[in-house]
């Protein structure tokens, strides 16, 4: 199968993800700031609209986000096998699925990212096809996966604690608290899915561009021979 270069979609993904944190920073944060100090005073209603809206439009890119990751992330694995990888565990379907199965998504894809990260490292041996396997992985995968197994009882938390006060007229501190707690940890996903994603695709341009240059050089050393 031929590589198709996931350039493209990276930079989709990059571009969202962006958005992502300045949305995040530029609404969510200024919110949580007070209310964590306990100044908001919503007689009105006024922050608990506010928060609301804040946390659709942030969702809503973050929607877009996963959108375009997940068609990337299938692309990149899809690549392997024409970047000379043999041997692989997962398959281009479970890059995505194992995102989306309850329970599985506790595991799987920071060992699908791993596989795509190994096996797309451009220093291994192209002529042996299970090099990679023994490849180093990278920090990275394991500081992304760790961070979002934190946001996931942090998002649990603050959606229980804001469910039944988002119309109160004093929200709690500690409300705010966790607010500000689970953007800055969300901006710093972000941040972390954005280096990855930029990382796999410059290891998989180049690992392509020596690929084709080794191609190359067998056919011309063919014809020489013969």
């Amino acid at each position: 199968m031929p590589f198709v270069s996931g350039h493209p979609r990276a930079r989709r993904v990059k571009i969202f993800l962006i958005v992502v944190i300045v949305v995040t920073f530029v609404t969510l944060v200024p919110l949580a700031i007070p209310a964590a100090a306990g100044i908001v005073r919503d007689e009105y209603g006024f922050y608990g609209a506010l928060l609301g809206l804040a946390s659709v439009i942030c969702l809503l890119f973050s929607i877009i986000a996963a959108a375009f990751f997940f068609i990337w992330i299938h692309r990149v694995h899809h690549n392997l096998p024409s970047l000379g990888a043999s041997g692989l565990k997962y398959s281009p379907a479970w890059a995505v699925g194992g995102f989306l199965i309850p329970f599985v998504n506790l595991f799987l894809p920071s060992r699908v990212v791993t596989e795509i990260w190994k096996a797309s490292d451009p220093t291994v041996d192209i002529g042996d096809g299970l090099a990679w396997k023994s490849a180093p992985t990278s920090p990275l995968i394991t500081y992304w996966w760790t961070l979002l197994l934190i946001l996931f009882p942090v998002s649990s938390v603050v959606a229980w604690i804001i469910e039944p006060r988002v119309q109160f007229y004093h929200p709690p501190p500690m409300l705010g608290a966790l607010m500000l707690i689970w953007s800055l940890l969300y901006i710093l996903a972000a941040i972390l899915v954005k280096r990855l994603v930029k990382n796999i695709d410059t290891r998989q341009e180049e690992k392509h561009r020596r690929t084709s240059t080794a191609g190359k050089t067998s056919v011309t050393g063919f014809q020489e021979t013969g």
